[in-house]
């Protein structure tokens, strides 16, 4: 593999004598010349049947489980996201890899739990998209390109990928809220922080104050999760005027076989990546179903001191051995 700045031009000259007694033949098995991209954009058309693939940079392969689209190299750049959308719930849990030598061997982002990067999920003409962001400032790398391939389920419809743009981010991400396209979010509405935010349930969520809520039930003064799927995400926040932030969580029959934590978590860059504020530790010894209040709180001041912005993130992994579990939020307080 050889690798060449725009600037320069590749000659190559293969040459070799006629074959003398027992010396086999020989020729090129493959031989290709491409370039790297300065930025890509690909995304689908209202009329499925008129959308075509860019065959210049990004291709789909079948197999029996899964279905894989690679995009070409482009240049690396620190100041890069690479965003993409789909409607597939059946993707797989590591859905992105890279490779830094034209596709030879591939890389995993580490993202356990999904605690540091998640898909945004977000509603269309009744459909549920999933917008995933990835910021180049993630790898360590050093680098003239990069490439990514995306791995969804073969369970997956043939229209399930909807856009994927690589180029310049925006500021703060759009706080996940829209789409990112050259340094620009791609809405008219404006993301106002948040000044004072707070939650008593009492008459279900504040709409204004959300960027994304799984299925729930209201009860009184409390939610709770419905489904395996167990998460909140703040709309912008204006972190100045905050000292702490209080909650509770409410727990009805938690079984002694689940001990995944729940996690308080923080993102500062607009939801592309998150921090853990705190983790609460189901009780291992539990031989009994677990029903209880637990109020807490977390100081910001190391935090507020650093960043003016910020989104909060309640959220608890999937686990096989908590499917039965119902917990939920009945206080924040900021």
């Amino acid at each position: 593999i050889i690798k060449l700045l725009p600037v320069y031009i590749l000659q190559l000259r293969l040459v070799q004598d006629s074959p003398s007694g027992s010396r086999p033949l020989w020729s090129i098995e493959k031989f290709h010349i491409f370039h790297i991209h300065s930025q890509l954009q690909w995304f689908a058309l209202e009329d499925k049947n008129a959308t075509q693939w860019n065959s210049t940079f990004l291709t789909k392969t079948h197999s029996t489980d899964q279905i894989i689209h690679e995009i070409k190299d482009v240049y690396f750049n620190l100041d890069y996201i690479l965003q993409i959308e789909f409607n597939c719930i059946n993707f797989t849990k590591n859905i992105l890899e890279y490779s830094i030598n034209l596709g030879l061997t591939w890389l995993e982002i580490p993202n356990e739990d999904e605690l540091q990067i998640i898909p945004i999920k977000f509603n269309y003409e009744n459909n549920t998209i999933y917008r995933l962001t990835i910021p180049f400032s993630l790898f360590s790398i050093q680098n003239n390109s990069i490439r990514f391939r995306l791995k969804f389920s073969s369970n997956c419809a043939d229209d399930h990928l909807k856009y994927i743009h690589i180029g310049n981010k925006c500021s703060m991400n759009c706080f996940g809220n829209t789409r990112c396209f050259n340094n620009e979010c791609q809405t008219t509405s404006v993301q106002i922080p948040l000044v004072d935010f707070r939650e008593t349930f009492d008459k279900d969520f504040n709409s204004a104050n959300w960027l994304q809520l799984e299925s729930y039930q209201h009860s009184t003064n409390k939610i709770l999760w419905t489904t395996t799927n167990r998460q909140a995400i703040t709309r912008p926040i204006d972190l100045r005027p905050m000292r702490a932030i209080k909650w509770a969580y409410t727990f009805e029959n938690v079984s002694k076989t689940c001990h995944t934590s729940i996690y308080l978590l923080i993102s500062t860059d607009g939801t592309l990546t998150w921090s853990i504020l705190h983790q609460f530790d189901l009780p291992i010894k539990n031989q009994i179903a677990w029903n209880k209040t637990v109020e807490l709180f977390v100081e910001l001041e190391k935090i507020t001191a650093k960043y003016n912005l910020g989104q909060f993130r309640w959220f608890q992994p999937l686990s096989s051995t908590c499917q039965n579990v119902t917990w939920g939020l009945s206080r924040i307080i900021s």
